[in-house]
């Protein structure tokens, strides 16, 4: 990193940030970072967290399950809440993030303090 003139700073580009692209704005980012490190959370604990709106939680949970980075699942006691988590995709979207965010191997990035939400297990 080098400071011009102008008083801009510079970046090298490397291999692994020149193709990354993030998908996610500050609040999306925000929001699946919530559902990574609480699986099982549900939109309104998300909402209340985040001090955003649940319909805005709602329409970015939407994205983040089409991207394939969270999954849903109806409650087993009250199929009126929808739970969610975090794929192992949505572990392997972070990995590249930090791995732009930090200038390092992907390889390299182990992401600590969030979980890969199987539901399916006890």
């Amino acid at each position: 990193m080098a400071r011009s003139p102008f008083g801009v700073t510079e970046f090298m580009i490397s291999p692994v940030t020149a193709s990354y692209r993030d998908p996610l704005s500050g609040n999306e980012r925000d929001v699946f970072l919530r559902i990574a490190m609480s699986p099982g959370t549900t939109t309104t604990q998300v909402a209340e967290q985040a001090n955003i709106a649940t319909e805005m939680v709602s329409r970015i949970t939407k994205k983040l399950i089409g991207l394939g980075w969270v999954i849903e699942r109806v409650d087993t006691q009250d199929r009126r809440i929808k739970r969610l988590g975090m794929t192992q995709a949505g572990y392997e979207s972070l990995r590249d993030h930090f791995a732009h965010e930090t200038g390092k191997n992907r390889e390299s990035i182990r992401v600590t303090g969030v979980h890969v939400w199987n539901p399916d297990q006890p």
